[in-house]
């Protein structure tokens, strides 16, 4: 079973989220946009995990002691591998949630990406923007967007050729 923990979105969020991914479809030649039902706010991922795992995985999300707590939405960044993203407000509480997960999956023997942290939701992957257009002009025009954090998600991912479908296994509630 491919694997992951995230954040998921209440649907006023995605609506603007995928307003977003609207204006910046505008400006690109090209690239490939989630899907809005598979926005998410990733906190770590499992990769392939055999089924046996899967309540060591609820052990960890059960043994973090988070509480609800309100993140938002920054502007538009990009990563080296043209993967356009809308960042999330330093938030210390966001930070310490997934310190803790991350230290809780550890103790049970999980392999996990040791790169830092970045809060983010993909909108696009394989962005190639018009000439002459800039992701920081375009994060102008985004709306604030925030939301009350109250659960963490075991989310179960298959590949298939239309994309990727997720679904939750779990749910953690703060």
């Amino acid at each position: 079973m491919r694997l992951f923990i995230a954040l998921e979105l209440p649907e006023p969020i995605k609506d603007g989220l995928q307003e977003n991914a609207e204006l910046l479809r505008m400006y690109c030649d090209r690239g490939s946009f989630s899907p809005r039902e598979n926005y998410h706010i990733t906190l770590a991922f499992l990769g392939e995990q055999p089924e046996c795992r899967v309540s060591d995985l609820i052990a960890a999300m059960d043994a973090c002691g988070a509480e609800s707590f309100r993140i938002a939405f920054m502007g538009l960044g990009e990563f080296e591998n043209s993967v356009v993203w809308r960042g999330i407000e330093a938030s210390e509480e966001l930070e310490q949630l997934q310190r803790e997960l991350t230290a809780q999956l550890r103790l049970r023997d999980f392999d996990l990406e040791r790169r830092a942290f970045k809060p983010h939701l993909t909108l696009a992957r394989r962005v190639i923007l018009k000439e002459n257009m800039q992701l920081s002009s375009l994060s102008v025009h985004l709306k604030p967007l925030s939301f009350q954090v109250n659960k963490m998600t075991l989310m179960r991912s298959e590949l298939s050729n239309t994309g990727a479908i997720y679904t939750p296994l779990y749910h953690k509630l703060f």
